[in-house]
């Protein structure tokens, strides 16, 4: 919900993204592989982090600068790890 996309169900572990311009999914199972942490890029952090709040995120790393720009990290309701990130300008 935090960025517009929508989401296609396959059952009551298994999300995959819709309208996203990007392949992917969601995995909530208990057995699920643990997997790399997804990273969107954004036009601006602050507001990419309030909508992540919004949509029921927790942040679990404050923005940070790092050598490719600034980022965040997050848990999203399904308990999986992401990032969000802006290019340094």
């Amino acid at each position: 919900a935090a960025f517009g996309w929508g989401i296609v169900s396959y059952g009551p572990d298994y999300d995959a993204l819709g309208q996203a311009g990007i392949d992917g999914g969601v995995d909530q199972g208990a057995d699920k592989v643990a997997a790399t942490m997804a990273v969107v890029r954004t036009d601006d952090l602050d507001d990419a982090e309030k909508r992540v709040l919004a949509a029921g995120g927790t942040i679990t790393r404050a923005q940070f600068d790092f050598p490719g720009g600034r980022r965040f990290h997050f848990r999203e309701p399904g308990g999986n790890e992401m990032a969000v990130w802006i290019a340094r300008e």
